[in-house]
């Protein structure tokens, strides 16, 4: 073999190995969630963790305020890690570097969360300005590559994500109470962009953002993820008092919670794709936000209420976090449903209506304020009303004769 030669196939190994991302429309149709977004995630479970830990000791609309803003900056961060890999990643050494890299600057944003509406707040904001500033250049790099017609989507969004990161540090210039409300504006203002540019510039091509299999398993994983601050904070609770059968029955009771909010997404919404009209999959994707937000709230409530399992009502501002967590997950799971195309196997008004009911029948059984394991066990059978309607139906767990003629 010729020096020529074995050049050649050395630069092509190492041109394997080290590939650009995939340009805008390159979707892989056929790729799973693999090991390195679990590992990505794993980094994401601690900022919820932590995040959670400061709502759990400021049960207050204020304390809920800045979760809220706090959240919002980590999921939109989330997203677009999420985002790239899925759409634009490969299997190759430069999209693990590029994963890599968020993942480092995730987890110094992880050191500043537990306190962020307060003393760390300006070291918050500088690591998460940080963060968005690295995913303003990974886009520009996607878009290098891409074909012109897709500048009209790009450009926006890479200017917004770098104004997002420029605003994200000039905010540790503001005192506490206002930079929490100014990351909250920003994030809203940032999806905001989303939704109106991926809406706007979606004639003459299917879809500027395509929602594939894995991106939906990605966002499932995320709902787990939360869902997982349910049984963080009835441990918490349990080791925190004296063990004795009517905290065990709160937690007991508190967990089914966290079961039938994962229940009634995996049925309703889970795996379920958006249509391909303009719009509906970043509006599906920015549901997620409050969706995802309110379950980790409700997470938090927990272990207010597990501690004081023996008072005759719940604690006010656990009983308004989880019954109004429960609401908002309702009411973000009728917009989800709304993204997508009708079906006989989809679920459609009588679940939308169902899940309205539900929370409003939430928010009241909150205002009521019972003890904690009946508001837990009253929660539970509210969130299985859309479930039950959708089993009527045959939108969720249908038959096998249904499940074929759907097909």
């Amino acid at each position: 073999m010729s020096a020529g030669t074995t050049a050649t196939g050395w630069r092509r190994r190492m041109g394997r190995l080290f590939q650009g991302p995939r340009p805008h429309g390159a979707v892989d149709p056929d790729r799973v969630v693999g090991p390195l977004e679990l590992f990505y995630d794993l980094v994401v479970v601690v900022l919820v963790a932590q995040a959670g830990h400061h709502l759990a000791e400021h049960l207050t609309w204020e304390g809920v305020g800045d979760f809220a803003a706090v959240f919002a900056v980590i999921w939109i961060a989330w997203l677009n890690g999420t985002m790239m890999h899925d759409l634009h990643g490969r299997d190759d050494v430069g999209s693990r570097n590029r994963v890599f890299a968020q993942m480092l600057v995730l987890t110094v944003m992880a050191t500043q969360v537990a306190d962020a509406p307060g003393e760390t707040g300006t070291g918050f904001a500088l690591s998460a300005a940080a963060l968005f500033a690295l995913m303003s250049v990974l886009w520009w790099w996607v878009a290098r590559q891409d074909d012109p017609s897709w500048r009209p989507v790009t450009r926006p969004y890479i200017v917004g994500t770098a104004a997002f990161a420029i605003l994200l540090a000039a905010t540790a210039l503001l005192d506490d109470a206002q930079r929490v409300l100014a990351w909250g504006v920003m994030s809203a203002a940032y999806l905001a962009l989303a939704v109106i540019v991926s809406g706007v510039t979606a004639s003459g091509r299917s879809n500027p953002l395509t929602v594939t299999e894995s991106l939906a398993e990605r966002s499932g994983l995320l709902v787990i993820i939360v869902l997982g601050e349910v049984f963080l904070g009835v441990v918490e609770g349990l080791t925190s008092v004296e063990f004795g059968g009517l905290q065990l029955a709160t937690a007991l009771a508190a967990l089914a919670v966290g079961f039938g909010m994962w229940w009634t997404y995996f049925d309703l919404v889970g795996h379920r794709l958006p249509a391909a009209r303009p719009g509906a999959a970043v509006s599906w994707l920015a549901l997620h936000l409050p969706l995802t937000a309110a379950a980790a709230a409700a997470g938090a409530s927990m272990v207010v209420l597990v501690e004081g399992a023996g008072e005759g009502r719940a604690d006010a501002g656990a009983a308004w976090v989880l019954s109004g967590g429960a609401a908002v997950l309702l009411l973000s799971l009728i917009g989800c449903t709304l993204q997508r195309e009708p079906g006989a196997d989809v679920p459609g008004w009588p679940e939308r209506i169902a899940c309205l009911v539900a929370a409003a029948l939430a928010v009241g059984l909150g205002a009521a304020r019972p003890s904690g394991v009946v508001l837990c066990l009253g929660l539970v059978a509210i969130l299985m009303i859309p479930w039950l309607v959708g089993v009527v139906r045959g939108t969720v767990m249908p038959d096998d004769a249904s499940s074929a003629a759907a097909g």
